[in-house]
């Protein structure tokens, strides 16, 4: 008759008890046993992958413009930004070698209720390069508003509780490389 709450709650207690740990030790060692959601890693620290970029990109277009029609084919935001706009690095470092800290929050889906840990980072700072083979369809004014809009909605596993947010400290275009 318990739920999984209950369950990892007693999963704590009982390392507790095991180990003689404190309780923010046994969750610690509960949360490695339990898929947690983090950044990737590599020799150069975390990172996030370039379709996650690519991704808010789109989901900020759509929400910006979701019934516009763009380009000679008339298509839809979500379809059109997708063919002409990408993000060139696989890889975007967050400029840290661990994650500043693990955000640790009870959530009930239709399975039940269960802790989720998620790793984040405070302060990073991303640099990565946007390409656009559409500088006659999308103006200025539409990375401008773009841009802003993305600053609010975030990007990652989290956006929707408000996690995420960034700022956008430079944006420039740079001038194609000639043949």
């Amino acid at each position: 008759g318990m739920d999984n709450e209950d369950l990892i709650q007693e999963l704590v207690a009982q390392t507790m008890v095991e180990r003689g740990v404190t309780m923010d030790e046994a969750t610690d060692d509960v949360v490695k046993t339990i898929k947690v959601n983090g950044f990737r890693r590599d020799t150069h620290g975390l990172y996030i992958e370039g379709r996650c970029m690519k991704s808010a990109i789109k989901e900020a277009a759509n929400v910006s413009w979701p019934k516009r029609s763009w380009g000679p084919s008339n298509k839809g935001t979500r379809s059109y930004w997708a063919e002409h706009v990408f993000v060139e690095e696989d890889r975007l470092y967050l400029g840290s070698a661990e994650p500043s800290g693990m955000q640790q929050r009870f959530v009930k889906t239709f399975r039940g209720t269960g802790i989720q840990y998620e790793e984040y980072v405070l302060d990073a700072k991303l640099s990565f390069t946007v390409i656009c083979d559409a500088d006659l369809v999308i103006k200025a004014a539409d990375w401008a508003e773009l841009w802003t809009r993305a600053e609010n909605l975030g990007f990652g596993s989290t956006r929707s509780q408000g996690f995420g947010k960034f700022v956008v400290t430079k944006w420039s275009k740079r001038k194609p490389a000639t043949a």
